[in-house]
């Protein structure tokens, strides 16, 4: 798998990122997946927040069937970034600008 951090659409309308553990023709397992919030900051420009789903999951690992999924995608470096330091090993991936000296 080329991106093991994914953003999954469900149909219930919830947009998710999570690690993908393990991936059959039926389901997907992922480790600490988060819902995508859509928000306000204090100067009221939108911003992307990200909240515990199913925060009571043992070790943090759910199923999600895929019958239940309408659509997924890989994601940018930014959001990975800020699921992996909340939720995942707190590696961050640096972008080419910034190692370009350019951030």
């Amino acid at each position: 798998m080329q991106n093991d951090v994914i953003c999954i659409k469900m149909i219930g309308g919830d947009d998710l990122i999570g690690k993908v553990l393990n991936e059959t023709t039926e389901a997907i397992e992922m480790e600490h997946p988060a819902a995508i919030v859509i928000q306000r900051d204090q100067s009221g420009k939108m911003g992307v927040g990200l909240a515990p789903w199913a925060p009571f999951a043992e070790s943090g690992r759910v199923t999600l069937f895929k019958n239940a999924i309408a659509a997924r995608c890989n994601i940018d470096s930014a959001l990975e970034n800020e699921w992996s330091r909340l939720f995942g090993s707190g590696i961050q991936i640096a972008s080419a600008a910034t190692l370009a000296g350019l951030s």
